[in-house]
């Protein structure tokens, strides 16, 4: 297997395989109820994901591995980078290599970086809309904690209330209505 070259024919055949890709992963999720989470890069950086059900902690560890990842990719790829515009001159100073090769060199290098930039750009996005979720559910719980709590304490009253009721029974000393 090997790269496709033709530019039109590589991004066809990356949205097919995408969508193939994507449906996949629903189709997992719902006959073998797997928890699945997928995200793809395009090549230009743009972002496409799947999770069968909201983020959990167990993906929030992988997106923060996947983004280990990605800042690594972006160290290798500063360091393809230098290593080619050190090459681009030679060791008395002179340039073996042309001026267009150089500024292609920096605009190859500027490329990547940006590639780089989006992708840790959306990366932080999926970390911001699983923050927000988080807080959301913090919230939720912290008001079914009071709730909780409510009822508990009505429950006690109650119980205080009626074993007074029993003991005022038992000694035929209440005066209430039964």
């Amino acid at each position: 297997m090997r790269r496709i070259e033709n530019l039109t024919s590589r991004q066809v055949a990356f949205s097919k395989h995408r969508r193939g890709l994507l449906k996949k992963a629903f189709e997992l999720s719902m006959l073998c109820d797997a928890e699945i989470g997928l995200i793809v890069f395009s090549a230009r950086g743009k972002l496409y994901k799947f999770a069968s059900s909201r983020l959990s902690i167990h993906s929030a560890a992988q997106l923060a591995f996947t983004t280990g990842k990605l800042l690594k990719e972006a160290d290798k790829e500063i360091g393809h980078q230098k290593t080619i515009t050190s090459l681009s001159k030679s060791a008395d100073g002179s340039h073996f290599l042309t001026g267009s090769s150089d500024k292609f060199a920096k605009r190859k290098e500027s490329f990547g970086l940006l590639t780089v930039n989006r992708k840790l750009s959306a990366m932080n996005k999926l970390l911001m809309e699983e923050n927000d979720w988080l807080q959301k559910q913090v919230s939720e719980l912290v008001y079914q904690n009071g709730h909780m709590r409510q009822q508990v304490q009505n429950v006690c009253m109650l119980k205080l209330s009626l074993s007074y009721f029993l003991k005022c029974l038992s000694q035929k000393k209440c005066n209430v209505l039964v």
